[in-house]
């Protein structure tokens, strides 16, 4: 059964599966079906759950097949009974059918995942957490965690990227299988977005591959003034085929600087001989220092940006910084200091930029290789054995740091990705 509902009138058949719906849904599958819906409306005001089925159809620019969409609201209120009797759909159907992607926000996914996995004492403590965002007669209101999240976002407290509010709250409560949930959706999310202002999404990235047929596989410069984790970068890079430039903060500030390893390692013409240019920044920064961390990184983005040799070629960015002023930022992804105003991504292409600030624990030990650094490391060499496009490797070592985060809560390392990579790249 496939419908199309034209923008004026509603096919009976469908008229008539909305109704066996309705009659068999319970009043908070109800509620949880409106807010689930709320982004598919495109503004429309609706009174009851019926309104909310018809309109998100027939609205206009929706190019789902009624039943499709119906069978994605059934999955995701777990009424597996409803799939099978109504939509003829098992849930294992249903499953392999939204791996290709569905229409429903994974953000509101998650608000319901939350709200189901919360028990009754740990709404209260949470209302009363909100005691100053929320109203006493909203709190009498409330019965469920979405009737919370609804009110913060009518306020502008909470939203599919703003999730800090909702974190901090379930953090005091102790539920640290909520914060790895919402965290998980940060870095999808993260990895699924390539810069803010261009829109572009992840699964719309062209499918073809960057071409690796060069003389040498790649150049990496590292700018090392940390002492900490260059070593190992070289001999992973080293063993990815890459020629490897290494410097010291000593030889490396401004733009004179820059300029200068641009030339060096374009000696021999080695950037037209490369296929992909990488490059590794590891500093340390305190309130106290004239320049700010990434400023010679983004001076040599800027440059490699503009670089006839590297037109069309990926350029990979990674930045860490380990901060002795104890200020590093929260677990929000992506970091909030590092927008993309702050570097020219958002106007390049075949761009990839991670940051990861950590703080001076880091450094603690014999041993004091960061868990973002050994992560990077162990993902690429990884992903070369393997085939992995970077992308991929890249999910795994935001895993990993999100894990870490939950096991050392006070060395936690904050981390920040964007892309605008249109093609697969395998290193």
């Amino acid at each position: 059964m496939t419908l199309h509902i034209s923008h004026s009138v509603m096919a009976g058949e469908y008229c008539s599966m909305v109704n066996r719906v309705i009659g068999v849904l319970t009043i908070d599958e109800c509620k949880k079906l409106m807010f689930l819906t709320t982004d598919l409306l495109s503004g429309q005001r609706v009174e009851d759950t019926r309104s909310a089925l018809v309109a998100m159809v027939t609205c206009r620019g929706q190019s789902r097949p009624a039943d499709v969409i119906m069978m994605e609201i059934l999955f995701h209120l777990k009424r597996f009974d409803i799939l099978k009797q109504i939509l003829g759909k098992t849930r294992e159907q249903v499953e392999e059918e939204l791996r290709r992607g569905g229409i429903i926000s994974n953000y509101r996914v998650l608000m319901m995942d939350l709200s189901e996995n919360m028990e009754r004492n740990e709404l209260e403590s949470i209302i009363f957490m909100l005691h100053n965002k929320i109203t006493k007669n909203q709190a009498k209101q409330i019965t469920s965690f979405l009737d919370v999240v609804c009110v913060l976002e009518q306020t502008g407290e909470v939203s599919s990227v703003k999730l800090e509010l909702i974190e901090e709250c379930v953090r005091n409560i102790r539920r640290n299988d909520l914060i790895k949930k919402i965290q998980s959706y940060r870095v999808c999310e993260t990895v699924k977005l390539s810069v803010c202002e261009t829109g572009v999404q992840h699964s719309q990235v062209s499918v073809d591959e960057y071409n690796m047929n060069y003389d040498l596989r790649g150049v990496c410069v590292i700018i090392d003034s940390t002492g900490n984790g260059g070593a190992l970068l070289t001999h992973t890079f080293r063993q990815l085929g890459f020629h490897v430039f290494p410097y010291t903060q000593t030889e490396v500030c401004e733009v004179c600087e820059v300029n200068l390893i641009m030339k060096t390692i374009n000696q021999n013409s080695i950037l037209q001989r490369a296929a992909v240019f990488t490059c590794f920044m590891l500093n340390t920064h305190t309130h106290a220092s004239h320049t700010p961390p990434l400023n010679t990184h983004i001076k040599l983005m800027e440059a490699c940006v503009e670089c006839e040799m590297l037109k069309k070629k990926p350029k990979l960015f990674f930045n860490h910084t380990i901060r002795s002023d104890q200020n590093l930022q929260t677990d929000a992804l992506p970091c909030t200091t590092h927008t993309p105003h702050t570097h020219p991504l958002h106007n390049a292409e075949d761009v990839l930029w991670s940051v990861c600030e950590t703080g001076v624990e880091v450094l603690d030990g014999n041993e004091h290789n960061s868990v973002y650094l050994q992560s990077i490391s162990s993902a690429l060499l990884q992903g070369h054995t393997r085939r992995l496009h970077v992308l991929d490797a890249l999910i795994e070592v935001n895993r990993e740091i999100l894990e870490h985060n939950l096991r050392n809560p006070d060395n936690r390392h904050h981390l920040t990705f964007t892309h605008t990579l249109r093609k697969r790249l395998y290193l």
